[in-house]
């Protein structure tokens, strides 16, 4: 197959490849998305694919045995090859990649779980909270990302969700928003911060009559919740227990394999809260109001010292 030395010529080819359905079957797309792989034809039984500059050309081997036919590799710009799998092989998400405990997960006994999508085991959720009460989650998630194999460089920080959906006044609980309907038995006040590979920072309200509760995908889950409080966490591979009040932090770390680099995530929970109160101690209040704890938060004051 010869590759085009220039850019437009390089974009009509993968305009090609992308137009043979039979072609893009031949990876999924957690195959696809994990090495950075664009089918672009077939030489002989060996199935040529577009790779971003980045990716480490030893994976290739690898994923010719799990395909069971060699693979070659064609380093692209990047830009090129990302926007091409997420156009045709993503839909407009990531995959739920396996993760690894391991950061040498890339290993020839590993393959069958990097080319398929991971189907998380977990436990039975269970809401236990009285039909007169609703229970008040407040909780502070850290998570750090880096790339295992190269330095990405700079990257801009980008505001999140703003809405809190509750605050302790003096007068008791101000619910922002309208009053909680009779199926709305948690309220989760979630204040985040991504760092790392990856940054922004914000708020996040959820409104809730079922569980769980997914905190990161899919790694970081509440799946349990007592009538008193008691709290259960999925936490990568384990279930976490959180009394009520405050004061447990849950932490997990793990790798994945994605566009053809390994990534390690770090994720740090702080419960600043967890109560349950009758439904007639809540006072709706119309528009949100950040206090200044709210505002210590979003900078990440849970997480410093």
């Amino acid at each position: 197959m010869k590759i085009p030395p220039d850019v437009p010529g390089k974009i009509r080819l993968l305009e090609r490849a992308r137009a043979d359905r039979g072609l893009q079957a031949l990876l999924s797309a957690e195959a696809s998305s994990s090495f950075g792989a664009f089918p672009l034809g077939i030489e002989g039984e060996t199935l040529v694919v577009a790779v971003p500059r980045w990716a480490d050309l030893r994976l290739y081997p690898l994923l010719g045995i799990a395909l069971r036919r060699a693979v070659r590799p064609v380093p692209m710009a990047p830009e090129i090859v990302l926007s091409f799998i997420a156009k045709v092989h993503l839909g407009g998400e990531l995959p739920n990649f396996h993760t690894f405990r391991d950061p040498e997960f890339v290993r020839e006994e590993n393959l069958p779980l990097l080319v398929r999508g991971k189907v998380e085991a977990l436990p039975p959720s269970a809401l236990d909270v009285p039909r007169d009460s609703v229970a008040l989650l407040d909780l502070a998630l850290r998570s750090d990302l880096a790339n295992l194999d190269r330095r990405e460089g700079d990257l801009r920080v980008f505001p999140g969700d703003l809405d809190v959906p509750f605050t302790r006044e003096a007068g008791g609980i101000a619910v922002f928003g309208p009053a909680p309907g009779e199926n709305d038995r948690v309220l989760a006040k979630v204040s985040y911060l991504y760092e790392g590979m990856e940054h922004r920072h914000g708020f996040r309200s959820e409104r809730l009559g079922t569980l769980p509760l997914v905190l990161h995908p899919t790694e970081l889950q509440l799946v349990s919740l007592g009538p008193d409080g008691e709290a259960g966490f999925w936490a990568f591979d384990a279930v976490r227990t959180a009394a009520p009040g405050r004061g447990a932090e849950i932490a997990c770390a793990y790798h994945f394999l994605n566009f053809g680099n390994r990534y390690r995530r770090s994720l740090d929970l702080r419960v600043l809260g967890i109560e349950v109160v009758p439904r007639r101690a809540l006072r709706p209040s119309g528009e949100s109001r950040w206090t200044l704890e709210d505002l210590d938060r979003w900078f990440g004051a849970p997480f410093l010292g």
